[in-house]
């Protein structure tokens, strides 16, 4: 277990050192928690907070922002996260703000409107092709005229 434990922990020391935002912290806790479950089998909440009690020194300048840490931790984007929700809160209550590193305090933005609506009109023009009903062999021929001539223009 040692091994693994040090092996997840050398992969984060690389990538952690230049980190400056809390959400990258969390995609690579996130990610952390992901690896030992692929290396371990039958992972519960002891061997998590285990391996959250190993990898406490690299992700000490969590424990300055505890609030925005649980808040995130629900989301849909972390899913190991969010499972082991009640340990990792458990686990940042144990860890002291001393770190010399500063986060920035920065969370991912929505996509922006348009792209929504670009998949709002490419969803319904999908639902109303299917809602189309071929009944006869015209029927049949005048949909494949029409996506031949919808494709030339």
């Amino acid at each position: 277990m040692e091994y693994i434990y040090e092996k997840i922990k050398n992969e984060l020391k690389a990538s952690l050192s230049t980190a400056k935002t809390i959400d990258y912290y969390l995609i690579k806790l996130d990610s952390a928690i992901y690896m030992f479950k692929d290396y371990v089998e039958n992972v519960d909440d002891t061997k998590i907070r285990e391996l959250l009690d190993y990898l406490s020194d690299i992700f000490q300048p969590l424990a300055c922002h505890k609030d925005i840490v649980l808040s995130q931790a629900k989301s849909p984007r972390f899913p190991s996260l969010r499972k082991h929700y009640v340990v990792i809160e458990e686990w940042l209550s144990t860890l002291e703000c001393s770190s010399e590193k500063k986060l920035i305090v920065e969370t991912p933005s929505a996509p922006p409107v348009y792209l929504k609506e670009q998949l709002f009109k490419e969803t319904r023009e999908k639902t109303a092709y299917k809602e189309e009903k071929i009944t006869t062999f015209w029927d049949y021929i005048k949909r494949l005229f029409k996506k031949l001539f919808k494709k030339r223009k």
